[in-house]
């Protein structure tokens, strides 16, 4: 059964300023981050979710909003590896009532969130990191010429009524090619996530209707 769990259009600027020189366009080019040097890297964050749940056929549908904005920071450290936070994250969610007016609004602070250990290839030694950081600096899996794509298999867990499913899909990543950007010349990479398979078990089918729509951040550099 399709259900789709969320939507995600990331762009990411990577690998300025490295040494290695611009390939040819029939070239494959290898990807990895330069974590060669101690430094920090601070990018602005922003997160917009719409989101809308169904539990039962009966009864009428929730919709919220919610809008994050903050810093996400990279530190670079003196092992080749980075850790990566959020922080000054302040959170703005609304819910709508049945006819779709918002009803309560509130403004929150969130606590810095901070996971270590990223690898110069965008994984991670803990498998159950995060899903966020893992989609916020993806990388392609394999070598690719400009222009090609990789589909990176991904999967979310969801809780559906006590139940633990897996949402699963791909995030499909574009070598779009180069942009300079203050003097330095940075590989382009779009990276569209689609996370929308999930099959319901038959004791759990019929008490589940859920449709949640997420945007996640554009990250420029």
């Amino acid at each position: 059964m399709k259900r789709l769990f969320y939507g995600l259009l990331i762009l990411i600027i990577a690998g300025c300023g490295q040494n290695n020189t611009r390939s040819n366009k029939n070239e494959e080019t290898k990807f990895s981050w330069d974590f060669s040097k101690p430094k920090k890297l601070i990018y602005s964050y922003s997160q917009i979710i719409n989101n809308e749940t169904k539990m039962s056929r009966d009864e009428p549908t929730d919709k919220a909003y919610m809008n994050a904005i903050g810093n996400l920071n990279v530190k670079i450290k003196d092992n080749n590896l980075a850790d990566l936070s959020l922080t000054n994250i302040e959170i703005k969610s609304v819910d709508f009532d049945k006819d779709g007016n918002p009803q309560d609004t509130m403004i929150q602070k969130a606590p810095p969130q901070v996971i270590q250990d990223m690898e110069p290839d965008g994984s991670f030694s803990d498998s159950n990191i995060d899903i966020m950081f893992k989609i916020l600096f993806p990388l392609p899996s394999k070598d690719l010429k400009e222009g090609e794509k990789d589909k990176v298999a991904m999967q979310t867990p969801f809780n559906a009524n006590g139940s633990r499913l897996y949402v699963k899909g791909f995030n499909t990543i574009e070598f779009s090619g180069y942009k300079t950007i203050n003097d330095r010349e940075c590989v382009v990479l779009n990276g569209i996530i689609d996370i929308s398979e999930m099959d319901v078990p038959e004791e759990i089918k019929e008490i589940i209707r859920i449709r949640q729509l997420e945007k996640l951040p554009t990250i420029l550099i």
